[in-house]
């Protein structure tokens, strides 16, 4: 169980801080009695209950160290883009990428298929919308976390992953 105040990856989409851990404010939930987390997300406005009991996958955010730890070891994390041209093949594939919900797989994910349009680019195609989608919800989600980590922000974060990655990757992970 979280505590008010921890930073949390909520899913695949938010970094939330709990403000409250608590029954919301509404008819339905009163009735029900049933505890939820109030989630305030970090880099947009907004509110999320969540139950405490949620099956939406939910984890505390990595520490600084680990987070450094993470970005030096950036260049060594393998790439594992799809090579089939199936979207449902290509969908199976990032989710099975994803579904620890690691910021190490967000990171590998974002990598996998980055390498993958800058190969794409070079023969100038366009990348498929399925994975321009992963792509976006990766590399956001990977450096949010890593920007709460940090405790800078999400640019800085940027210049850091840039300073560690090699000249030919070429790495802009890019909100």
């Amino acid at each position: 169980m979280f505590s008010s105040g921890d930073y949390v990856v909520y899913g695949d989409s938010d970094v939330c801080r709990i403000t409250e851990i608590g029954v919301p404010d509404m008819k339905f939930h009163k009735s029900t009695g049933k505890q939820y987390y109030f989630l305030e997300p970090v880099f947009y406005k907004g509110a999320i209950y969540a139950p405490t009991d949620t099956q939406v996958a939910m984890r505390p955010v990595i520490g600084r160290e680990e987070a450094l730890c993470l970005i030096d070891a950036l260049p060594a994390i393998e790439a594992d883009a799809c090579t089939s041209g199936d979207k449902k093949r290509m969908t199976e594939h990032y989710a099975r990428l994803m579904e620890d919900h690691s910021c190490r797989a967000l990171a590998q994910t974002a990598k996998s298929i980055f390498l993958k349009y800058h190969a794409a680019g070079m023969k100038n195609k366009l990348p498929n919308s399925t994975e321009a989608s992963y792509y976006k919800k990766a590399s956001e989600l990977m450096l949010q976390e890593l920007s709460v980590s940090l405790g800078e922000p999400v640019e800085s974060v940027q210049k850091r992953i840039e300073a560690v990655v090699s000249p030919n990757e070429a790495m802009r992970w890019s909100l």
